[in-house]
């Protein structure tokens, strides 16, 4: 049997396919960092009440509407409780989704804080997370916290980093 130049090409392109998407899969799981919703929703069980596209904030407004007006309706103040790592695209994004809650409902007072103590005092709590800045063992720390602190927890908000497309 004599050397088949497109078969080892084939097999070698499938075997540095296999390779490279085991060595992908491995580094995410070893950065200990969640990237996949259905991840998060296990490691924080409560209700995901909206998805938010970082790059079209003028579009927050219909769920946030439907929050303030469901969910939250009646809560005084609003604690809404960071999941992971805050830099300073995250912060922006914190304080505008803050903004814009507190002008669906003027009478609330919406706090932004780590704080579990301070969040604690609203009448509800709202955790926001972006995939892909949160430890899986911070999450995991997060959760015993919100057990202890025995206050309720409304949901779940997802912010969506900036990306090239048109999704909402």
């Amino acid at each position: 049997m004599s050397p088949n130049p497109q078969r080892n090409l084939l097999l070698g392109l499938l075997a540095g396919l296999v390779s490279g998407a085991g060595a992908a899969l491995l580094r995410e799981r070893r950065s200990g960092l969640v990237f996949h919703l259905d991840e998060l929703l296990e490691l924080l069980p409560y209700p995901l009440l909206g998805q938010l596209n970082s790059s079209h904030s003028e579009r927050w407004s219909g769920v946030l509407d439907l929050l303030a007006h469901g969910p939250l309706q009646g809560c005084p103040q609003v604690g809404l409780i960071p999941v992971g790592a805050i830099d300073d695209a995250a912060q922006h994004l914190a304080d505008a989704l803050q903004q814009t809650l507190q002008r669906q409902d003027p009478a609330a007072q919406v706090l932004l804080s780590r704080d579990l103590l301070l969040g604690g005092r609203c009448q509800a709590q709202l955790l926001v997370a972006t995939l892909g800045v949160a430890h899986r063992e911070a999450i995991a720390q997060l959760q015993q916290d919100l057990q202890l602190q025995n206050r309720p927890v409304a949901g779940l908000l997802l912010l969506s980093p900036p990306q090239g497309g048109d999704d909402a």
